[in-house]
């Protein structure tokens, strides 16, 4: 059994495509990342390219070895995704940005 909420749905969806031996049932909402009408104003919609882009050879090209790039990236989604009352970490942020170039 596999439960998926939010991107887990996503996650959920291609773990039954490629493996349904692993599945006796799954339940997932919703089917695209968001809550309620979130999902399909125009402001959240048009930045899901984050999901489609990790899957192009482009994204490890424009980040691999560049700890600047790796760092803003981390920190865009860390904090653009995160809840109202989210404080960014500075060393947590450091320390992924320095473990994402080994």
């Amino acid at each position: 059994m596999l439960g998926g909420y939010d991107i887990g749905s996503r996650v959920g969806q291609q773990l039954a495509k490629d493996r349904p031996d692993l599945l006796s049932a799954m339940v997932i909402t919703p089917p695209a990342p968001g809550v309620g009408s979130r999902i399909l104003s125009e402001g959240p919609f048009r930045e899901f390219w984050y999901q489609s882009f990790h899957h192009l050879d482009l994204a490890e090209k424009l980040l691999d070895g560049k700890p600047d790039a790796v760092r803003d990236y981390l920190e865009y989604f860390w904090t653009h995704w995160s809840g109202p009352d989210f404080i960014l970490d500075a060393a947590r942020l450091e320390h992924l940005t320095r473990v994402a170039q080994v």
